[in-house]
Formats: C-alpha cells, structure tokens, sequence
C-alpha cells in the first residue's frame, strides 16, 4: 500500500485559494452590479424631477430659438446637481468607480425624433481589481430616456381626432366590450351587503362558503356572493389602444 500522507494538505493549498479567489469574484462583480443599478436609479429619479421643470425653461426660451434648447439649457446643470444628491454618500461608489462621485461624468441632449424628448446619459469606469492579477478598468454608460413635462398640446388632440381609433380605452379581461371612460359604472362595481340568502344565482367561487346570514350583490349583477373579498367582485382594467382591441364592441353605456 503507497503512503499517501500529505494529500490532504496538497489538495487543501490547491482548493482553498481557488475558493477564496472565487469569493472575491463574487464580492468584486457584486459590487459593481450594485453600482450600476444605484447610478441607473438615482439618473431616472433626477430626469423625472427635471422633466418636470421643462415647462418653465421652455416659457423663458424665446420662440424664435431652436425648440430643442429648452429641454437641454439647464439639463446637465440640474440633473448632476439633483443626480449627486440623490447618490448621497455611497462607499462602494467611491470604491468601484474611477474617481469617485466626480469620476461620474452627465450630459444631456435632445431626442433626434420627439423634441419632448431628452437622453440623459452618466458615464463612469468601474475599477475591479483581480487578486494577484492586475487592475481593470470597465467602462459604463447609464442612459436614460425621459419625456419633458411641457403641458398641454392641442396637436395631440387633433392627431386623436384624425386617427379616431388610435385612443385609449379600458378593457377587463373576461368582458366582451370595452369602455371609453374608466369611471364607467360597469367598472366600478358599488358593492352592498345584504341580511339572507340573497336572490339570483351563487357565485361560482364563493357561493359554497358560509355566508353569515348575509351576502355582497352588485347594482347591475345577476348573483350573490357570501365573501366580500371574492374575486367575482374584484376588476382588473387594462388600459389599452382603441385600435388593439379586436372584435370588442363598445360599452352600452359609456361607449356612445
């Protein structure tokens, strides 16, 4: 029989460096993840908060300028002041990116197809460094497209007017018509409890239950239900694009 002694710790030396490389990899590429899902989040919520002060920008710009300029005048200004404050003072940002928070570098320009619209854009490198090996530098770019609060267009309305079927509408998805207002009444459902048995046919669902002596109907439905957190009284709508809907007929009561 050979002696194998010694095995066991060659295996070990072998192993245990390869796992703990491993676990570096993790953390490093966790890290890095983390980062971009951070700088992403904090670009998207300071292109909101600017897009909401496009309306004044574009009010102070004179006509005669280009239409573009009121979307990108302060843009860079107000999103990497907005941008760093919603970033605040993250330690893995310092540690991953190339220079920190002034390493993140922010432009903004204008939608080459829909003047309403701006790109906001943060680009960074993100350091990663491999254990004995060497240093990386990835490069990264956060993009985010957000449409400029200008207020009201009549031109939307008359392009609705031209192409009558390109609106929305609300659909449920066990109805055979749709409805054009959301506050139609077959969509919100009024509810009322009821002592007894109550009239008309059980509901599939609940019908079977313990009702209590008492029962939930609706004003315009033709059964009873013993639960009032029946899925028979619930209603999900969609709103969706006239012109998506197929073999849906209108509403007969906001569909005039």
């Amino acid at each position: 029989m050979k002696n194998n002694r010694g095995t066991a710790v060659i295996e070990a030396c072998i192993t245990i460096p390869l796992f703990l490389y491993l676990m570096l990899f993790v953390i490093y590429a966790y890290r890095m993840f983390y980062v971009d899902a951070h700088i992403h989040q904090c670009m998207a919520e300071a292109s909101i908060y600017y897009a909401q002060r496009c309306y004044l920008e574009d009010k102070l710009v004179s006509s005669k300028d280009d239409d573009n300029k009121a979307i990108v005048i302060a843009g860079v200004a107000v999103i990497n002041a907005q941008f760093r404050k919603y970033l605040g003072d993250d330690p893995y940002i310092e540690q991953v990116v190339s220079g920190g928070k002034n390493g993140i570098l922010i432009t903004v320009m204008p939608d080459e197809n829909d003047k309403k619209v701006f790109v906001a854009r943060a680009g960074y490198m993100n350091r990663i460094q491999i254990p004995l090996l060497c240093k990386l530098s990835i490069p990264r770019m956060v993009c985010i497209k957000q449409k400029a609060f200008l207020g009201y267009d009549p031109s939307d309305t008359k392009k609705d007017l031209l192409d009558p079927d390109d609106v929305y509408v609300y659909i449920t998805p066990n109805e055979s018509v749709y409805h054009l207002s959301r506050s139609c009444s077959h969509l919100n459902r009024t509810i009322h409890e009821k002592p007894g048995t109550g009239n008309g046919m059980p509901c599939s669902f609940c019908g079977k239950k313990d009702n209590n002596g008492k029962v939930y109907v609706t004003d315009s439905g033709d059964v009873y239900h013993n639960d009032r957190e029946c899925l028979g009284l619930k209603r999900t709508v969609m709103k969706v694009k006239k012109n998506s809907v197929y073999g849906l007929g209108p509403c007969t009561r906001c569909g005039k």
